[in-house]
């Protein structure tokens, strides 16, 4: 019709578009919901706006996230990076959440400092933010510092009580030996 007017025909009729009348606008993502579960345990949230820290057996995560657009034709896909597992951003997909677990033969989240991020695309257009959440997995109490201090002294100790029993043997042989010496000695 015009540069800015279009006719679609349609099974039902027809449809006219006037593209100057569509509007983008500024797309953010939002981190909804972070939840953890220890393994064949109910989830249970984590805060969203303070770094997670999290036990060792608490590795299973899943993260929740959504760009507040209610265009039905406008659908949003999302890219996440879990910085210290991926090096590159994954694949876009629709799906609006993600779970990491501690069973994928992939992504073994063992312990450490962790960033996740997520960004969103809705169209052609990127949103304006990129949403991140950083967390700590703890180290199980056996890997600890403290139990390795714990180990160590135990170790020096053990070694300790060996060396002291080797010696009261070999002092005890060598008594022996003097004795018996002294013995041939009087023959």
């Amino acid at each position: 019709l015009s540069e800015s007017n279009y006719l679609i025909g349609t099974t039902d009729g027809y449809y006219t578009i006037n593209i100057d009348g569509l509007v983008f606008n500024n797309y953010k993502v939002y981190l909804t919901t972070i939840s953890t579960n220890k393994q064949n345990k109910s989830l249970h949230s984590v805060a969203t706006e303070t770094k997670g820290e999290f036990s060792s057996t608490e590795n299973n995560i899943n993260f929740a996230f959504t760009v507040p657009e209610y265009n039905k034709y406008i659908i949003a896909e999302f890219q996440y990076l879990l910085e210290g597992v991926q090096n590159e951003w994954s694949e876009w997909n629709s799906k609006s959440s993600i779970n990491f677990k501690n069973l994928n033969d992939e992504i073994n989240l063992n312990p450490g400092d962790y960033t996740f991020k997520v960004r969103a695309k809705m169209g052609s257009s990127l949103s304006q933010n990129i949403e991140s959440y950083s967390f700590t997995i703890l180290k199980p109490w056996y890997a600890t510092n403290l139990a390795i201090a714990i180990y160590t002294l135990l170790f020096l100790i053990l070694v300790y009580f060996i060396n002291k029993a080797y010696k009261k043997h070999y002092s005890k042989q060598q008594e022996k030996l003097i004795e018996e010496n002294n013995r041939l000695l009087e023959i």
